[in-house]
């Protein structure tokens, strides 16, 4: 992709912690744009959005959670995915130009202030939310959740299972993603 497009498409060969520290440490704007459904996780873009540097991103991966439109980061269009490829990329090249155009190179140049504010609410708004003690904290709680879940559903009341397995899958698939209160699972 690089010789193709050698003034466009930067490849960076053995990309490591040291070369994304350099990276995160020299930049404004965190430029994410893949196609909806294709972000992987969206890390570079957290360590980025921790280290103060404003995302502008497509709505996939972590960035939906995370974005607070125009007050910490950027989003490139909304979360709509058009049914045919060549209309997607029609519509994100479209909101990715009409996004730095009017929205981030004006704040950048025109509104230093802004600028400096949006930057400290990117650290705030995403130190804790994606640190890895939290990840780490949600995952212990959501086993513990399951389990809690799998003790009811499979608790027999006169002699009998509660529910039948196609039942369980049924009200398992059913639960919110966080699976009830995470702060009453103890």
């Amino acid at each position: 992709m690089s010789r193709k497009y050698p003034n466009n498409v930067v490849f960076i060969q053995n990309y490591d912690m040291e070369i994304g520290q350099m990276l995160t440490r020299g930049c404004d704007v965190w430029l994410n744009n893949p196609r909806r459904l294709n972000e992987a996780s969206g890390t570079s873009g957290m360590k980025a959005a921790m280290n103060g540097v404003l995302n502008c991103s497509i709505l996939d991966g972590w960035w939906p959670e995370a974005c607070k439109d125009g007050i910490n980061g950027w989003a490139i269009g909304d979360e709509n995915i058009p049914e045919s490829v060549e209309e997607q990329d029609k519509r994100d090249a479209k909101a990715l130009y009409d996004t730095l155009l009017e929205r981030v190179i004006p704040t950048y140049y025109n509104h230093h202030q802004k600028w400096l504010e949006m930057m400290k609410e990117s650290i705030e708004s995403t130190r804790t939310f994606f640190s890895v003690d939290r990840m780490m904290n949600d995952y212990y709680k959501l086993l513990f959740t399951i389990q809690k879940i799998k003790n009811f559903l499979t608790t027999k009341k006169d002699g009998e299972p509660k529910c039948n397995l196609i039942e369980q899958v049924e009200c398992f698939c059913t639960l919110p993603h966080y699976l009830l209160s995470m702060e009453s699972v103890t």
